[in-house]
């Protein structure tokens, strides 16, 4: 710590080595706040705070590289630098850098353009975060549909439910499995409903009741 009180000392690390704050304070094993208060006592001038970053968040490659390659986030960088988002996002948009695409609940990658390239990556990712969570993600058997003159992915349940009741399941109307478990299609075991809400509080009342989880 004695460096620190030493104004020759002081002075050329902030003033000739143009080191920041945080960097002294953290070599002194202080505060920043501490070192800030000493510059003040021997009249050594702050800079506005960011000269510090000028061969970083302020240089359009290096952000560029954090962004894009290292796929870091607005947040990271600014704890990284010792600034605030803030700071990064508006640079970031200066210099054009696209944001790291936000990840939804099953991180899957949301917010971002869908180019042809961008629905192959997603299509991959969604089938290995399945392949990798199959108690998450239940497989429900399926068959193509071409009654419509195209052919359509559709699950077997509505389809076993339609022949049941007759009928061509109505827009809007939902296949419930009473036993909670997709893949037993049994007609028995099929409950058609009229809306998505209604199926989602049934599940909710059984949830409740501690009989099974997620809607299905």
């Amino acid at each position: 710590m004695g460096g620190l009180y030493d104004r020759e000392w002081l002075y050329t690390q902030y003033v000739v080595l143009k080191r920041n704050q945080r960097e002294i304070a953290n070599e002194s094993g202080v505060c920043f706040q501490l070192v800030s208060q000493v510059m003040k006592k021997f009249g050594i001038p702050a800079r506005n705070g960011l000269e510090h970053i000028e061969a970083t968040v302020k240089n359009h490659e290096w952000l560029y590289n954090q962004v894009v390659a290292l796929e870091k986030s607005d947040g990271t960088i600014g704890r990284e630098q010792a600034v605030s988002t803030a700071t990064v996002v508006k640079y970031r948009r200066r210099f054009g850098i696209p944001g790291r695409p936000r990840k939804g609940p099953n991180g899957f990658l949301t917010g971002v353009p869908k180019t042809a390239e961008h629905k192959h990556n997603l299509s991959e990712a969604r089938k290995r975060w399945v392949s990798e969570h199959p108690e998450r993600r239940p497989i429900r058997p399926t068959y193509l549909d071409s009654s419509n003159g195209r052919s359509v992915q559709r699950n077997i349940a509505w389809r076993v439910a339609e022949t049941t009741i007759g009928r061509k399941l109505t827009t809007g109307e939902v296949v419930h499995h009473i036993d909670g478990n997709p893949a037993n299609n049994d007609p028995d075991n099929l409950q058609i409903l009229a809306s998505q809400a209604d199926h989602a509080r049934l599940h909710n009342a059984k949830r409740k009741d501690g009989l099974f989880g997620s809607t299905k």
